[in-house]
């Protein structure tokens, strides 16, 4: 934001502050990477040197995470490093959706720009396949040749998001 004052004349003459407010939005194409689950306090990215702010710079400017997904990243003031705040659940977050991102701002202040950048939730293998039958029977004839092949139900993997 930078506030400009401006004086506005009023009908019985008399001036009145008004302030004007400029708001600096910077949209980028910074993207990281963060697997679900990671620890506590794992490095993300450095954002400070991606949105060129002078690290120096920041802890007095107030630089911090903001945003709907704030509770997931927080930013180290003295080096600039987006590190993870809160446990990421991909499954939680994204469903059966295959892309899993979050949007993601930063404040800085003096002047007040405001810097949003994605970070693309990558998944691991945490959770088990289940079908729908909990239990299958198959009877092979003793007959059946080495390799032969059997149609099972589809499985479905809270992973991916498929049956």
């Amino acid at each position: 934001f930078r506030i400009t004052h401006l004086h506005h004349c009023c009908e019985d003459k008399t001036f009145q502050n008004v302030a004007v407010l400029m708001f600096s939005s910077v949209t980028s194409q910074i993207v990281y990477s963060a697997t679900e689950e990671s620890s506590l306090g794992t490095t993300v990215g450095n954002l400070a040197k991606d949105l060129h702010l002078d690290v120096q710079e920041l802890e007095i400017r107030g630089f911090h995470i903001s945003g709907p997904n704030k509770r997931y990243f927080e930013v180290n003031v003295k080096t600039g490093i987006l590190l993870v705040k809160d446990r990421i659940d991909r499954e939680e977050l994204c469903s059966r959706n295959v892309k899993c991102s979050l949007e993601v701002e930063a404040i800085v202040n003096s002047p007040l720009n405001l810097y949003r950048f994605e970070v693309k939730i990558l998944d691991i293998n945490d959770n088990a396949p289940t079908f729908r039958i909990p239990e299958i029977v198959l009877n092979v004839s003793e007959s059946a040749f080495p390799g032969e092949r059997f149609t099972l139900a589809k499985a479905f993997d809270s992973d991916v998001g498929i049956y």
